[in-house]
């Protein structure tokens, strides 16, 4: 009974420390891309358009097509106070610089549920090996 209830410990052990492993690095993978995604872009000088892919890359080709490509930004933002180009900025280009940003937020999100998606289908594989062995034993001490 002992040894069963060691094998039991230790199996339980493995999948927690499996699971723990899974999370760490899904929300490592999480934490990536929310960086990559939130950090402060770099000046237009500075930034290549091989640099940037995606929404990112278009919202910084908006910016510095309509806003100028030294527009001041705090945290990565456009600077949107009065007398900013942004305040400046027609009804039309406005509601697309929001629409370019909603993009990358979504872009983001839609990130964050893939490592979600894989973090769930590796705790779905991680329990299909747990029941195949649970089966296993079971069908071992039935004989």
């Amino acid at each position: 009974m002992t040894r069963a209830q060691d094998q039991k410990d230790e199996r339980d052990a493995a999948l927690t420390a499996e699971r723990e492993r899974l999370e760490r690095e899904s929300a490592a993978e999480i934490e990536r891309n929310n960086q990559q995604a939130m950090t402060d872009r770099k000046p237009a000088s500075a930034a290549k358009p091989e640099d940037q892919t995606g929404a990112a890359a278009r919202m910084q080709a908006f910016e510095d097509e309509h806003l100028g490509k030294d527009a001041v930004r705090i945290n990565g933002q456009i600077e949107r106070g009065i007398g900013s180009p942004f305040a400046k900025l027609s009804d039309a280009h406005r509601a697309q610089h929001v629409a370019l940003e909603n993009l990358v937020a979504a872009e983001a999100a839609l990130i964050a549920a893939n490592a979600a998606l894989s973090k769930a289908d590796a705790d779905c594989q991680m329990a299909a090996k747990v029941v195949e062995a649970a089966e296993e034993k079971a069908n071992a001490a039935a004989v």
